[in-house]
């Protein structure tokens, strides 16, 4: 049975997300869980450090996700999560 998890996502991160952008999504998991430091973060992702740099400054001229926003990095916590669910049970984000 496939069940949509869009309903508790942000219409912001349901873009990022629709957009399949690999990069950006796992920058995002890697920003979460690197606690924001980004030297480790760009040693983790294998990527310069200005690489990564760019794709954070991405992620807010494009998608309107400000990194520093609590609210923000909650709602982004909550979509990798789901994501995660949703590869691992098969299920629909309702994405498309």
């Amino acid at each position: 049975m496939k069940k949509k998890l869009h309903y508790i996502l942000d219409s912001t991160i349901l873009k990022l997300l629709a957009d399949n952008n690999t990069n950006l999504i796992t920058t995002v998991k890697y920003y979460l869980d690197y606690n924001e430091n980004l030297n480790l973060i760009a040693e983790k992702l294998g990527i310069h450090y200005n690489t990564l740099k760019y794709r954070i400054e991405k992620l807010k001229t494009k998608y309107f996700i400000d990194l520093k926003n609590s609210d923000s990095l909650i709602k982004l916590r909550l979509a990798i999560v789901a994501l995660e669910i949703s590869e691992g049970y098969k299920l629909d984000l309702g994405l498309n």
